[in-house]
């Protein structure tokens, strides 16, 4: 038995969740042996599983303030106290390392029949810039949680090669590899850049994802263009550069829905992801599932994804000239047609059933 566990609000690892199940059910592992689990109500998943003889039990349909997270949390304690009366394998996808059920998970497994998984997080998306503290605090109750745990689920080979350098945790890495996001049922049909060509900038605005360093380079780019910046956080440095440039810009400061994701990446010409530091990439991969060139750094977690003039181009990482120039010779249309048609070939590595397949495969290789 096979419980997929969910503890965190509606966020980026709905996604992940989201794409894993219907991997399952494409690949039609989703049966009575998979259980689902969240803390809060996810429609999709709903209508997943209503196709298939699996289960999903999930404890309140949405948060409603701080009397309502309190509830799901009891009741998501009381399932867990369930588990431990049953031979399973609970996976938690995404964790963060101070998330209770997943500290919870760790320590006590041990001593029953349950053996505890997770899916590797990105560690970057925990730093937090000004709290060095709260870093190393973070830092320590993650290793400890880690070295605990049954086994680790990687969707990225660059964030496992820094975790299996250690003996004592390489025996229980293992790699399933990332699946694109598709957020409707639109598909981008671009042949050649418009004018002017629209760059999309998509995901939470974090200090590593160098949106700065995007809107720096701009100033340097000779072709019409315009940039879409989806995502929350946005600084008022950033919309100093911002009011600074001659580029047309648009901005959604908010929390990106299936729908409006599934509208932006049907119109972007180019996805710019001008990441400072990089493991893994949710919207990298959403760009190869709408078949959508991507401007990137050469860093490993990148090139693990993208291929250099096959899928999209990549730059130097933090040289803003060269972003510039790589946005310039992504836009001509006989480069961009040959990206366009290449980046079909490479579309179908990244098919999430492929990565569910892997997933039931690493979990059943790993033994008490």
């Amino acid at each position: 038995m096979i419980c997929i566990l969910y503890c965190g609000k509606i966020g980026g690892g709905v996604n992940d969740l989201k794409n894993l199940v219907h991997g399952l059910r494409e690949s039609h592992l989703l049966d009575a042996n998979i259980e689902i689990f969240s803390l809060y109500k996810i429609q999709a998943i709903v209508e997943i599983v209503s196709q298939t003889n699996s289960k999903y039990v999930y404890c309140i349909d949405k948060h409603n303030g701080l009397i309502s997270e309190i509830f799901a949390n009891l009741k998501a304690l009381f399932y867990l106290l369930k588990l431990y009366i049953r031979e399973v394998s609970v996976v938690q996808v995404m964790p963060h390392p101070l998330d209770l059920f997943h500290s919870l998970l760790c320590k006590f497994r041990v001593s029953h029949k349950v053996r505890y998984f997770f899916i590797r997080h990105n560690p970057i998306g925990f730093r937090h810039v000004n709290s060095k503290i709260r870093n190393l605090f973070i830092s320590y109750i993650d290793e400890i949680n880690t070295r605990r745990a049954d086994g680790i689920l990687f969707f990225s080979k660059s964030v496992m090669d820094g975790f299996s350098r250690d003996p004592l945790i390489s025996s229980k890495c293992r790699y399933i590899g990332f699946g694109y996001n598709r957020f409707g049922s639109k598909e981008n049909l671009n042949m050649v850049c418009k004018s002017p060509a629209i760059l999309l900038f998509f995901g939470r605005i974090l200090p590593y994802k160098g949106l700065d360093d995007l809107l720096r380079s701009l100033k340097f780019v000779r072709n019409n263009v315009k940039l879409i910046i989806a995502g929350k956080e946005l600084t008022e440095t950033q919309k100093i550069l911002i009011s600074e440039l001659d580029v047309p810009v648009d901005i959604y400061n908010e929390w990106i829905s299936d729908s409006l994701a599934d509208q932006l990446y049907s119109i972007a010409d180019i996805v710019v992801l001008p990441y400072r530091l990089i493991s893994q990439s949710g919207p990298l991969l959403t760009a190869i599932g709408y078949q959508v060139p991507v401007i990137a750094p050469d860093l490993v977690g990148v090139k693990e994804f993208i291929t250099d003039g096959i899928n999209g181009l990549l730059f130097k990482a933090g040289d803003i000239s060269d972003l510039a120039r790589k946005i310039d010779q992504i836009i001509p249309d006989d480069q961009y047609l040959k990206l366009k048609a290449k980046s079909r070939l490479l579309r179908d590595d990244f098919e999430w059933k492929s990565v569910a397949v892997r997933f039931v495969e690493a979990i059943n290789s790993v033994h008490n």
